[in-house]
């Protein structure tokens, strides 16, 4: 096994290379250092955009620019100091000055240029080629950049519209709607949720016949069956019940009236067909398995009949009744109409984006050309989580040309199934490569040395643990080496907690009794003696959890148990039903006479009435309650703040005996309660920073039009020192000194549909597909596992529960911990037959297994406490969304600055100063800097710090907004400047003015504009709008760099720029924007109200002022 060690000086880091990254052994380390040295040591120089990084998550993204920038910035200062502990840069140093000089020259560009470094996912670098190569990939110029929220809403908007209109004759009839509602529990959200789901996961899917076409199949074999007395057929029917069980039931006499009519004429209407549709049918009855072990001897005349309808119509009708089968066919409606709405929206799939590329790529090998003459070396990061068709892109593209082609992945951490994470395609592109060419990191830099050894036996006493079924194969699981830095030695560092339950069928696994008697009870006790013994901090532990249920119930038990707690969000909160219905009611109590937002807020899921409650008149005194309700919160609000008016809120009844936090608690939906706390939380700490009232509720607002919710509000104190908790997949790539995996010991269901490859089909045991689909299943709970068991630096805690009842589990439905333990105690492979033995592991098996792992294992018997008391739940009613209206203007005819100002092209110049100090001149060049001193700005403004100037918040809010960012090192330099900017006057037409002079009734930011031109509809966003005696001021920030020091800012290089970047258009059109909205409301010539437009250069801290024309 061949170790990639990317600092050793003796590896050739140029070629292909298959690199094998375990966990915790360094993967991104080894990425941003391979990245260094193809810069340093490449015989023709490779710059930073012409190597490709990409993985598969904007967070790793984010986090691979700031990992490689900053390794490049201590390589220049080695380079700098001619001293490091780095052996490849030590090779480069012993070979003299011109070898040094042409290393810092190098690393220096790369930092210079660092903001066109090509690190992206593989959306938006698809998303990229299609831009820049419109005409090849047959796409216009208008594709949208990759916006999840309107991707969403289209997709939402698509899938409403095939449920109002295509769920009815000829395409679905009024019994398969009941059957396929029922299937939901007849709660509509529930049905367009997964329907969303499957759409966005865009699969193929099977083709299923509409019950028109169904209907037609039965006509045509109607003549071919026997002929009856319906009389008589239904006198038969009745005498079954002496022959068969479970035959007593009066609808099979109506059912037999129907047939009998059927049968007696030849002929079926629509709606007999329809009724022919029945939960039960008769037919599935007369089998010898149903047959009474004391049946009667009857002779039916029409036996052979009952054969001849069993056979051929029997069949037809499941499939017409079949909930599963009917879905698909709605999901394959709301694919085609979704794909219609996104590429009318120019919006995408995701999956079309890259195929888009792929096919585009086969049709024009100029093309493959030009893409590959951009690159010199190619990094695809977590590459396990790719599948068939994105792997097919870049071996088209680069393998062959690359000097360094580099793959980067786990097979034993690929979880992503769901996200069509394949596998196999990783395996596949393994045996490309080339075995020669396979390279492991095998150093564990996260854990300790003890905890290590244990993992490495716990883990490797079996070679067949982690199969890949369709190979009937395994993956190798290597023993990884602790680094030999001293990190505290912990004895036992992996404990086995064990519960024991009886498993009664379809009952969840583990109960909520045994969660909460026995397994939290354990978890509880166990952190707060880490606490006591260890002084291990709070937000150094971790839960890893099922779902957000199971989430929901740990934070419930810990806050009972005096425990802070964090539930890491895998799904938006703004995708929520709190959210939808918390701003609501937030608009409804602002304005408490408004009939239509009271109703609006009381129809909502948080508050709850249903539709005949809804209906009312305005009147009735229900809605006076309301309304009185409403206005108390909003004085309670006003008064003593959202804190005080978010606990009134939940202890309002706007029903007579329920308030709202007790119908909230008692209600199926979990979530919804958990979910409003996240969001009032975060309005809270909102109103902390200087909001209030009606600004609340547009950050609330504000929240849909970004992914990144915690943007708009800086972790609470609480939150800091609080148990995470999160799922597996929310841990991916995440270390805790403490870990409690107790998502192993969750059994899972066996799910109505499975995925085999890239296509949905109705899951069916009978159906080897399936069967072989259900064991892949289960082999990614072993990856899931072995994920789970990485995480930990110190402490491992492993739940196993116990089946006192020893019952047999369903295929497919085992816990990842089951599954383990059975490979390990028996070596079974068949999988099947390992389900026989998982009832069989008992206290006895446990303990066998903790004493040939001694002394660093432990295990113990949980220990019970009483059970918490829950509120009874009653299902909460829910309303249908009204029809959203779409206004369908093409992206043809929508203009801004940006599409149609020409740039001139400016290669930028700058000195060492721009690596060596932390100046506004040095500042990292491109569109993250400006975005970020942007937002700093707006806040400041938006919060209200700048009158009068509160210099302590300021410097908090630059410090939250930096953390984690390019610009974190400038944190001194941007405080300084936002204060003197704020601070300095601002001298205009002989006139002196100061920004901290404004209130926040003269100021208008972000200010959104949209009017008509001859070209079509003109929008943009001005970056600040104030009035100031009577005059009105455009103000736009600009970051562009000019040159090294404030010297190269002159009067004459801003008007330069100006037109360079065509500013002065711009400002044309902010001025005619600006000029639209002032007349609407006054008289006076626009000119003489007009102050100008004030172009403010951050870099230098000056600004150019003048008086802009107006666009015709």
């Amino acid at each position: 096994m061949k170790e990639f060690d990317i600092l050793d000086r003796n590896l050739s880091i140029f070629g292909p290379h298959f690199l094998e990254a375990s966990a915790g052994t360094g993967k991104t380390f080894a990425i941003e250092h391979l990245v260094a040295r193809l810069i340093l040591e490449a015989e023709n120089p490779i710059t930073i955009e012409q190597i490709l990084v990409v993985t598969f998550t904007r967070e790793a993204t984010r986090e691979l620019k700031r990992r490689i920038r900053q390794n490049l910035q201590r390589l220049y200062k080695n380079i700098r100091e001619n001293h490091t502990d780095l052996d490849y840069l030590k090779a480069i140093l012993e070979k003299g000055n011109a070898a040094l000089l042409q290393a810092q020259e190098r690393i220096e560009s790369a930092l210079i240029f660092f903001d066109h470094a090509s690190i992206y996912t593989l959306h938006s670098f698809c998303y990229k080629l299609i831009q820049e190569f419109a005409f090849e990939t047959q796409n216009g110029f208008n594709l949208k950049n990759p916006d999840e929220h309107a991707y969403v809403s289209t997709l939402q908007y698509a899938v409403k519209q095939v449920l109002r209109t295509e769920m009815k004759s000829p395409l679905y009839s009024s019994n398969q709607v009941h059957f396929l509602l029922s299937k939901y529990k007849f709660n509509f959200e529930k049905l367009l949720n997964h329907l969303m789901q499957v759409t966005k996961e865009d699969r193929k899917l099977d083709f299923f016949p509409s019950f028109i076409e169904l209907y037609q199949q039965f006509l045509s074999t109607l003549p071919t069956l026997s002929s009856v007395c319906s009389c008589k057929f239904i006198e038969e029917i009745q005498q079954l019940s002496a022959v068969y069980k479970q035959m007593t039931d009066k609808s099979y006499i109506k059912e037999a009236e129907i047939w009998g009519r059927i049968l007696e004429t030849k002929t079926c209407s629509l709606e007999e067909f329809d009724l022919l549709l029945v939960k039960n049918s008769f037919l599935e009855k007369i089998t010898e398995s149903n047959r009474k072990v004391r049946a009667k001897a009857i002779v039916f005349t029409y036996a052979n009949l009952f054969k001849e309808l069993q056979n051929f119509s029997l069949p037809l009708l499941q499939q017409a009744k079949d909930p599963k089968k009917n879905f698909l066919r709605l999901c394959a409606l709301c694919q085609e109409k979704s794909q219609v709405l996104l590429e009318k929206a120019d919006l995408y799939f995701p999956d079309t984006i890259v195929n888009r590329v792929h096919q585009a790529l086969m049709e024009h090998p100029e093309l493959k050309e030009q893409i590959q003459n951009k690159f010199q070396a190619i990094i695809i990061d977590e590459f396990q989580d790719t599948d068939k068709i994105q792997w097919q892109l870049f071996h088209q593209l680069f393998t062959p040309k690359m000097q360094t082609f580099c793959l980067v992945g786990d097979p034993k951490q690929s979880i992503y199934a769901f996200r069509k994470a394949d596998l196999y395609t990783y395996l596949s592109a393994a045996k490309v490569i080339g075995k020669d060419h396979l390279r492991h990191l095998n150093t564990n830099y996260r854990s300790s040395s003890s905890l290590i050894a244990v993992l490495n036996k716990f883990l490797t006493k079996t070679k067949s643990w982690m199969p890949i079924p369709e190979l009937q194969s395994y993956l190798d699981v290597h023993s990884v080496h602790p680094i030999s830095l001293n990190l505290p030695y912990v004895t036992a560092p992996m404990h086995l907690f064990v519960a024991k339950a009886a498993y009664r069928k379809r009952a969840r696994w583990p109960t909520i009794s045994t969660e909460n008697q026995q397994l939290f009870a354990f978890i509880a006790q166990e952190i707060k003696q880490l606490q006591i013994h260890y002084h291990t901090p709070k937000s150094k532990m971790a839960i890893l959890v099922k779902d957000r249920y199971q989430a929901a119930r740990v934070v419930s038990f810990l806050n009972s148990q005096g425990i802070a707690s964090h539930f890491k969000r895998g799904v938006a909160l703004t995708q929520a039903n709190a959210y939808f219905g918390f701003k609501e009611i937030l608009t409804a109590v602002l304005d408490p006479k408004d009939a239509s937002k009271i109703k609006t807020a009381l129809g909502t899921a948080i508050i709850g009435w249903a539709d005949q409650q809804l209906i009312q008149d305005w009147k009735h005194p229900c809605f006076g309650l309301a309304k009185i309700h409403f206005q108390t919160l909003k004085t309670i609000w006003e008064e003593k703040g959202f804190s005080c008016f978010f606990h009134s809120l939940l202890h309002t009844y706007f029903d007579p005996d329920t308030s709202v936090l007790q119908k909230l608690l008692s209600s199926k939906q979990t979530e919804l309660y958990v979910d409003l706390t996240m969001l009032a939380e975060i309005l809270i700490e909102q109103e902390m920073q200087g909001y209030r009232g009606i600004s609340l509720l547009r950050a609330l607002n504000d929240m849909q039009n970004t992914l990144e919710e915690d943007h708009f509000a800086t972790p609470s104190q609480q939150e800091e020192d609080s148990v995470r908790i999160m799922t597996i997949f929310m841990s991916k790539g995440l270390e805790f000194d403490a870990v409690f995996a107790l998502v192993l010991a969750s059994r899972q269901k066996t799910s109505d549909y499975i995925a085999i490859k890239n296509q949905l089909i109705p899951c069916d045991l009978k159906d080897p597909r399936c069967q072989l689909a259900l064991e892949e299943a289960d082999a990614e709970k072993m990856r899931q596992l072995y994920v789970a068991l990485t995480r930990a630096k110190y402490h491992l805690y492993i739940p196993v529960i116990l089946d006192q009842l020893q019952a047999q589990i369903p295929l497919a439905e085992a816990s990842p911990i089951e599954l383990f333990l059975s490979n390990w105690l028996f070596q079974e492979t068949n999988w099947q037959k390992v389900y026989t033995l998982i009832p069989t592991i008992t206290q006895d098996s446990i303990a066998s297994i903790v004493s040939e792992l001694q002394p660093n294992v432990t295990y113990s018997l949980c220990t019970q406490i009483e059970p918490l008391l829950h509120s009874p739940k009653t299902a909460t009613p829910t309303l249908i969304e009204p029809e959203k209206i779409l206004l369908n203007i093409s992206s043809a005819h929508w203009l801004s600055f940006t599409s149609i100002a020409q740039l001139e092209k400016k290669q930028e110049k700058q000195t060492r100063s721009f690596i060596e100090q932390n100046t506004l001149c040095s500042m990292p060049l491109g569109a993250e800097t400006g975005n970020i001193i942007h937002h700093i700005l707006e806040q400041c403004f938006k919060l209200c710090y700048h009158c009068p100037i509160d210099s302590h918040k300021i410097s908090l809010l630059i410090h939250s907004l930096l953390q984690n960012t390019l610009l974190e090192d400038w944190q001194q330099v941007i405080e300084q400047t936002v204060l003197s900017i704020l601070k300095e006057p601002l001298l205009i037409d002989q006139a002196s003015l100061s920004l901290s002079d404004l209130t926040p009734d003269q100021i208008q930011q972000e200010m959104e504009f949209v009017f008509p031109t001859k070209e079509g509809m003109m929008k943009g966003f001005i970056d600040l709008c104030f009035e100031y005696q009577g005059k009105y001021y455009l103000l736009d920030w600009k970051t562009n760099y000019l040159g090294p020091d404030e010297t190269d800012y002159s009067e004459e290089a801003l008007i330069t720029e100006m037109n360079r970047c065509n500013y002065l258009l711009q400002a044309s059109i902010y001025a005619t924007a600006l000029k639209k909205h002032i007349q609407l409301f006054s008289p006076r010539p626009f000119a003489d109200v007009f102050g100008g437009a004030i172009y403010y250069f951050i870099r230098s801290k000056r600004f150019y002022h003048f008086h802009p024309t107006f666009m015709e």
